[in-house]
This record gives structure tokens, C-alpha cells and sequence, in this order.
């Protein structure tokens, strides 16, 4: 082979592995860039479903709710014209309040809430994120004038317990006749009010496995959650299943207790909690 051919050869490996590199540098650029939407955004379907992205706002006074566990809250981000509800697992900010900026990274899910895996911190506390400031100047700018003269929505908040044992038979996950008539009740009960989010939360007693308890808190999370759908609650409603994490009961109140007289007493610990959050 000429030397001339053989640099030929040289020099056309070279810009190959060249366009190879800049492919891969690109393409992990594409994969690590994470998108803001604002919640009107959302609302118009402009963001991604299962991929990460983030959105701003303010944190809608009312709107926090703090789990057992001290890390799992759930609260809405407004941007004045849209809402978005989103869930989170983690230690918030010291300064995230309820009606200051937040800026939460995470993905949209399927049934319409925002599962954050950060919300982002502020340097203090007359401090909103470049973001969340954007997001409620392009939603004042796209307001009319009617809709800046209305006054602010109040937030509604309200929680109801369903005992399990009126909803299911003893360890099964189907409604009976008598859940069902509860629930037709409780769907009737929330008319008249914009909600933005329901959360759906099973709780069984400690007598089965814990594999088994949780399987089967979800399992009637889910059953309830698909229930209310059924009745045309186009909303999002969030379902999920605590296990025996949560108990009413305290160990010493069913202590020695056995068979029927047990399960009398820990009927407080098998219920479904229904969590709505909207404006009224």
C-alpha cells in the first residue's frame, strides 16, 4: 500500500472516531438536560410524560400534607392560572413554606401528579427561583383582565376513613356491594368542588405477613381508586398502599386478646383513607 493511501486511510479513521465521540458527548448533553415547564404548560399536555423535566411556582397555601413517616408530603404547585399536584419522599428546604417559590425536579405520571426526586432549595426567604418567578410572569401575562380581578380560589381539604371491613371481605381486595354504596355516597359528596388531586391509601392489620399486608393495602387502594373513576371522577387520584406501618391501635390495647375479640380490636388499624384537595 502507498504511504499516500495509507494516510488517506489514517486521516478518514480519524474524523470516524472523531464523529463517533461528538455523537456520544450530544447524546448524554440530550440525556442529562432536564426541561422546565410551568404548571399552564402542564395543563396544555406541553410536558413529557416518564421523562424528567422540572416546574415552578408558588406552593398553594393549604395545599401541604405531611405523611407519618416524616418524609412523604404532598402539595400543589400553582402558577396563579394552572395547578399541579405533585408527591414527594425526602427532607424539604427549611424555608419551603406554602405560598413562596419552589422549583421540584422529577416526571409527570400517567395519572396527572408530579412525582418530584428534588425539590429545590431557596437562599432565603424573599428569594424565588429564576424559574418559579418566570412561571407566574408568563401566567399573569397570558391572564385577562377578569381573570386578575377574581379572587384567589380557597384551597379545600378534606379527609375521610372508610373502614375496610364495610369496603372488602376479610383479606380480599373486591368491593362489595355495601363499599360500593359508601362510595357512591363519598363521589356524591364531592360535587361542587374543582378538585386537583384524591389520594387513595389502604391499611391492613398486622395479621397476615408484612408481604402480604402490603399487596393487599394497595390492592384496595387500587380498587377504590378505579371505583371512583368508574363513576366519571376524571381527576387524579393517586393510590398506594401502607402495610401495617400506620396502625391506630397501640400494642397494649389488643394485648392477649385472640380470635374474634381481636380482630374487633384492631378493626380502627384495616381501613382506606380518602384524601381530597381542590378548590372550592
Amino acid at each position: 500500500m502507498k504511504p499516500r493511501h495509507k494516510k488517506m486511510i489514517f486521516i478518514v479513521g480519524g474524523l470516524a472516531v472523531i464523529g463517533v465521540v461528538t455523537a456520544l458527548v450530544v447524546n448524554a448533553f440530550r440525556n442529562n438536560l432536564v426541561f422546565f415547564f410551568t404548571p399552564s404548560q402542564i395543563a396544555a399536555h406541553e410536558a413529557p410524560l416518564g421523562r424528567s423535566f422540572r416546574v415552578g411556582g408558588l406552593v398553594t397555601t393549604g395545599s401541604l400534607e405531611r405523611g407519618k413517616d416524616g418524609l412523604s408530603v404532598r402539595f400543589v404547585v400553582t402558577d396563579m392560572a394552572q395547578s399541579v399536584p405533585v408527591v414527594y419522599s425526602g427532607i424539604l428546604p427549611d424555608l419551603f413554606k406554602e405560598g413562596k417559590g419552589v422549583v421540584a425536579q422529577g416526571h409527570m405520571e400517567a395519572n396527572g401528579v408530579f412525582r418530584a426526586d428534588e425539590v429545590l432549595a431557596k437562599h432565603d426567604e424573599n428569594y424565588m427561583p429564576p424559574e418559579a418567578a418566570h412561571a407566574l410572569e408568563q401566567a399573569r401575562s397570558q391572564s385577562t383582565p377578569t381573570m386578575n380581578k377574581e379572587a384567589p380560589a380557597k384551597m379545600a381539604r378534606k379527609k375521610i376513613e372508610l373502614t375496610a371491613d364495610a369496603l372488602f371481605d376479610t383479606n380480599k381486595s373486591v368491593l362489595k356491594s355495601e363499599g360500593m354504596e359508601k362510595l357512591d355516597s363519598l363521589s356524591q359528596s364531592l360535587d361542587g368542588v374543582n378538585f386537583k388531586v384524591i389520594m387513595v391509601t389502604g391499611h391492613p392489620d398486622y395479621r397476615s405477613s408484612t408481604r402480604f399486608n402490603q399487596k393487599l393495602s394497595e390492592r384496595r387502594a387500587n380498587a377504590v381508586k378505579s371505583y371512583l373513576e368508574s363513576k366519571g371522577i376524571a381527576n387524579p387520584i393517586v393510590a398506594s398502599g401502607k402495610g401495617e406501618s400506620e396502625p391506630k391501635t397501640t400494642p397494649s390495647e389488643c394485648k392477649g386478646m385472640k380470635g374474634k375479640a381481636l380482630s374487633e380490636c384492631l378493626q380502627p388499624d384495616r381501613r382506606v383513607e380518602v384524601s381530597v384537595e381542590g378548590e372550592q
